[in-house]
């Protein structure tokens, strides 16, 4: 994840779009698959900073832990929890939730997915290479040059990052984030 003061942005239709401030309340975590609710409560209560599982998602490759934080985080030390977090060996990823508004109603989660859509002619051979040097993997194939593909705490960026690689990369049309929002969790 970038640093704290760092810009947070994704493309959409070929422009930047800003995201807002990080939000310190609560965040995801990507568990490894097949990791229990009793594992994952008791990989949660070894962290000060960890308050209880507020939702949980499966989607893909996306396994999607919604989880309260506790105390005062500010973004900058949220990023380093994360770091902190991906230590564990069951934990896959740990990313922000952005505030989409001023009033901070309304918040876009980052999972560990991202699709990639491939300028014509190019061939899956671009993707793979690509794919090989940021460590991420394909998770499937969308349609017509358009996959899905994920990042864990072993690649070189979060989804965001290697979204935002992705679509600045000679040959790729589109890279974009696959946002979580949960609109029970943006009344929060």
């Amino acid at each position: 994840m970038a640093n704290s003061g760092a810009s947070h942005y994704f493309y959409y239709q070929d422009q930047k779009v800003e995201l807002g401030p990080v939000l310190t309340d609560m965040l995801i975590i990507g568990f490894a698959e097949g990791t229990d609710k009793a594992t994952k409560d008791k990989i949660l209560s070894e962290y000060d900073f960890l308050g209880n599982i507020l939702d949980e998602t499966t989607s893909g490759s996306a396994d999607v832990t919604v989880v309260s934080a506790r105390g005062e985080i500010t973004p900058g030390t949220m990023e380093l929890k994360f770091n902190l977090l991906e230590q564990n060996p069951k934990i896959l990823y740990a990313t922000p939730f952005f505030s989409r508004t001023e009033d901070k109603l309304g918040r876009l989660g980052i999972t560990n997915q991202f699709i990639v859509t491939l300028e014509e002619p190019v061939s899956k051979v671009l993707l793979e290479k690509l794919m090989k040097r940021t460590n991420t993997h394909l998770v499937e194939e969308l349609g017509n040059n358009i996959y899905l593909l994920s990042a864990d705490k072993n690649s070189a960026g979060n989804a965001l990052d290697m979204a935002n690689y992705f679509h600045e990369s000679p040959g790729i049309k589109i890279g974009e984030p696959d946002f979580f929002q949960n609109l029970v969790l943006d009344q929060i």
